[in-house]
């Protein structure tokens, strides 16, 4: 936990340190519009790095086949609360994978359902409906080859994309 917790923090710090860098560059450009975009970016870019800093320090787990949610997913769940409702300015993707077992047209749909039920969450607990979007892509995304259990472990996963 406490590695966990350090690599965070690290990771935060980071981000910090990349968005202001961003900041001080905008500052030089020419144009408003242009500090306003290099802003969103370091914004954006922030935020990507929080939600997945609260993914990596816990779990989302489901029932097995299911889109719900399981009762040791509710301290990442609220640490991802946390983090979308500070980034209040930009949208963010929820989005769910899984691994190639079974047919493909039902990973997508269980992948779906997965990602959908985080944003329904997200939302009960506070976080703007109109900020999320739920997106499923099944197994077509893989982050290992299905080759393993360890690796198909890998593949089961939500990921968020900060726009």
């Amino acid at each position: 936990k406490a590695d966990a917790e350090a690599a965070r923090l690290a990771a935060e710090a980071e981000a910090k340190r990349k968005a202001e860098e961003q900041a001080r560059l905008a500052a030089l450009a020419p144009t408003a519009k242009v500090d306003e975009k290099a802003k969103q970016t370091a914004e954006a870019a922030a935020c990507e790095k929080a939600l997945q800093n609260s993914i990596a320090a816990g779990t989302i787990n489901f029932e097995f086949g299911s889109a719900a949610l399981s009762s040791s997913s509710t301290a990442t769940l609220d640490k991802l609360v946390k983090a979308a409702t500070a980034c209040s300015r930009v949208a963010i993707r929820i989005e769910g994978h899984t691994d190639n077992a079974g047919a493909a047209s039902l990973n997508l749909a269980l992948s779906e359902r997965r990602a959908q039920a985080v944003a329904t969450y997200l939302t009960k607990a506070g976080v703007s409906a109109g900020q999320l979007e739920a997106k499923g892509f099944g197994d077509s995304r893989p982050l290992a080859p299905n080759t393993s259990a360890a690796n198909r472990a890998r593949n089961r996963r939500i990921q968020f994309t900060v726009r």
